[in-house]
């Protein structure tokens, strides 16, 4: 459909109440004619060649080409508005030369408008002259699933190729590239920007498409099809179909509905700790399941939750994640264990439908398992420092958590568990001592929630463009102590905000001194979310369908009754890679180190430019958070009378470039031209308030025996 819309038949018969349009019959003489003109003019006798002539000009038809020219002809129709573009008017845009292109759009691109203020949106075949072949996305390798791959592989786009849509260059402005969105409603756009310059640490979940924004008209960013719906109820149509057919235009794996698997209707049960240590626990019921159509080992299913159940975990709750959704998406491993711990606890595991008779060792399962009691205090641990302590009663064990100097080399401190039988000094009444395990007992899939990491207080939730803020002025230390959180647009950060180091309520908290394992090493902290968007750390192995894998896992996590203390260690994945390298054990060899490095530094160094895409909404939180943190009043409050001398330049540096923008936005923005004022005061304001800063290493006044 010219209006950049892709329907099935099912779905034209459906939206358009007419059948589809028939293909054009093209006549032997036609065909005949257009071959000839097609027939280039010296003709050698190789039969080979002759056959690929032959083959290419079948795969085009006279449609394709007419809808390929009709598109640019919407593009030159908008590079019309520029005067220095006029002599080019009637060239097509497919048969400009890569220079004559960037002659073409030189002015228009750095800006991503014309003279007269209309958008300058180029085609993907524009996109792919116009790019610089140097940044990250150029570098890549063309997906081959997108619509424009699968248009270049089949000969439909010409002479000349259409860029793939996971390659939109960096250094073209978002106005220029962003490229129509199938499926959702007129003047909403997509990108994909370099995933690693958003990426830090993650938790395994029901995963992003990484760099992928969807653009709003009003400028706002969502980085999944779900985010857009939520925000955008009545503008975003049903989420299935649009899902569908955007995916199907970037050229993701497309779910198909499969309401005859076996967990479809069973009971699902969840249980985790919160903040205070209280066990919650929530009651579903698997209502769907999706399948990937081509990876049988990916499926997902939607677990609605009980409205007596959500209800009374909200009354009680005091997480700073976000609301218990009615209904979650959730991996195969989780509903499996989820299901298995409903039977169990409802002691419903016989009969033809049970899950527990159902499952088998090549299942991956994962199932929540809370302490029978716990409590966490600030102890001596004899050297003159106060250190957390953590002490958990589960299933006849004591399992006791300290902070010690870790086993592993430059690393600082750890956490150790030390486990002890509830039971060894108890007899039988034969006389003899009563039978207990040897060592801590979970069963397969199980994982034991050690308590809640991240959030501690509503600040530590904080939205990716004041995060990218903070770590940028912290020379990217704060990602060290981060987490993606469940909504896609926000970061869990436990770092103070005005010395970028951990701030003292996680430091109250042993989690934190979890270390990383090494890379051939079986990790046994594992990092999930809850319902509530938190971010837990869970002891044990998981149970990946290897039964192998998993008894080799519990001989090295090795937690026996009465027996030396061990070290418990976490895997923080790929995206935490940056991090290793500032840390200097990174496992990246040769010339994969020396491009990470090249990255790092361009991810740094390219922010301040980034900022200047940021939407009005985005500066606004960023000149907030300066207020928040860096005023005098604020200064004064916390006892801070000095400051790093980066952190000081790095703050005038970002401080110059939000004036910057704020007074771009106040030549154009016309309806919140007041707010746009109010933003440009108080940027004046903090810029005063940081250049009379004293430059030093941050000193806190207060006492603080908390290291």
């Amino acid at each position: 459909i010219p209006e950049n819309k892709v329907y099935s038949e099912t779905d034209y018969k459906r939206y358009f109440e007419i059948d589809p349009p028939p293909p054009p019959k093209e006549t032997d003489q036609e065909r005949r004619r257009r071959r000839r003109m097609k027939k280039p003019e010296s003709v050698t006798g190789s039969k080979k060649e002759s056959k690929k002539r032959k083959r290419t000009s079948n795969d085009i038809s006279q449609e394709r080409d007419d809808a390929a020219q009709s598109a640019n002809l919407d593009v030159d129709a908008k590079l019309d508005s520029c005067p220095n573009n006029r002599k080019k008017q009637k060239t097509m845009v497919s048969d400009l030369t890569n220079e004559e292109c960037l002659l073409l759009d030189d002015r228009a691109i750095k800006s991503g408008r014309s003279e007269t203020g209309e958008s300058l949106r180029m085609s993907p075949r524009l996109l792919r002259k116009n790019r610089c072949k140097k940044c990250a996305l150029c570098k890549m390798r063309d997906c081959g699933k997108c619509m424009t791959c699968l248009r270049n592989l089949e000969g439909q786009s010409g002479s000349s190729k259409e860029v793939c849509l996971r390659k939109m260059c960096c250094t073209l402005p978002i106005e220029v590239k962003a490229q129509p969105a199938v499926g959702f409603p007129p003047g909403w756009t997509f990108i994909f920007g370099d995933a690693r310059k958003a990426s830090f640490r993650g938790v395994i979940h029901p995963p992003l498409i990484n760099g992928l924004s969807i653009i709003a008209p009003n400028g706002r960013k969502y980085h999944s099809v779900e985010a857009a719906k939520i925000h955008n109820k009545a503008k975003v149509g049903d989420i299935d179909t649009v899902s569908l057919q955007f995916f199907a235009q970037i050229g993701i794996a497309s779910y198909e509905i499969d309401s005859s698997h076996f967990l479809v209707g069973k009971g699902y049960c969840h249980e985790w700790t919160d903040i205070k240590g209280r066990k919650n626990i929530l009651f579903g019921v698997i209502t769907s399941c999706s399948r990937d159509s081509r990876v049988t080992d990916d499926v997902m299913f939607t677990v609605e939750y009980s409205n007596e159940s959500a209800s009374f975990v909200k009354s009680i709750s005091n997480s700073f994640g976000c609301p218990i959704p009615s209904a979650q998406l959730i991996p195969s491993a989780l509903a499996w264990g989820g299901c298995v711990a409903f039977e169990r606890r409802h002691k419903s595991r016989r009969g033809h439908g049970s899950v527990v008779r159902s499952i088998d060792k090549s299942m991956s399962c994962k199932s929540w398992v809370t302490p029978d009691m716990r409590i966490e205090e600030m102890v001596d641990n004899g050297d003159g420092l106060t250190l957390p302590k953590l002490t958990i009663i589960f299933r006849g064990f004591k399992l006791v958590f300290s902070v010690k100097k870790s086993t592993k080399p430059d690393a600082g401190n750890g956490l150790f568990v030390k486990c002890f039988s509830l039971m060894n000094d108890m007899d039988a009444s034969g006389g003899e001592k009563a039978k207990v395990p040897e060592s801590l007992f979970l069963n397969a899939g199980e994982l034991l929630d050690l308590g809640i990491y991240a959030p501690f207080r509503s600040e530590d939730k904080k939205h990716e463009c004041i995060f990218k803020l903070k770590n940028y002025i912290y020379s990217q230390v704060c990602e060290e102590w981060c987490f993606n959180a469940m909504e896609d647009d926000h970061q869990y950060d436990i770092t103070d905000d005005l010395s970028g180091d951990v701030h003292d309520l996680a430091k109250k908290h042993v989690l934190m001194y979890v270390n990383e394992c090494g890379i051939n090493e079986t990790p046994t902290i594992h990092a999930e979310f809850d319902p509530e968007g938190s971010v837990h750390y869970l002891l044990g192995v998981s149970y990946n369908g290897s039964w192998k894998d998993y008894e080799e896992g519990l001989k090295q996590m090795n937690i026996k009754a009465g027996g030396d203390e061990v070290e418990v260690f976490v895997n923080y994945g790929q995206d935490y890679e940056r991090a290793r390298l500032r840390k200097g054990y990174s496992t990246l060899l040769g010339e994969d180190k020396k491009v990470a490095l090249e990255e790092m530094e361009s991810c740094e160094t390219g922010f301040v430019q980034d900022v200047s895409e940021y939407t009005l909404e985005e500066l606004s939180k960023c000149v907030d958070f300066f207020n928040s943190t860096f005023s005098n009043a604020n200064l004064n409050e916390r006892n801070f009378t000095m400051i790093d001398e980066e952190v000081k330049r790095r703050c005038l540096t970002v401080l110059n470039k939000l004036e910057l923008c704020t007074k771009a936005f106040l030549e154009n923005e016309v309806e919140e031209q007041s707010k746009v004022l109010g933003m440009l005061q108080t940027v004046s304001n903090i810029l005063k308030d940081v250049v009379e800063l004293k430059t030093n290493n941050f000193q806190r006044l207060s006492d603080n025996n908390i290291t």
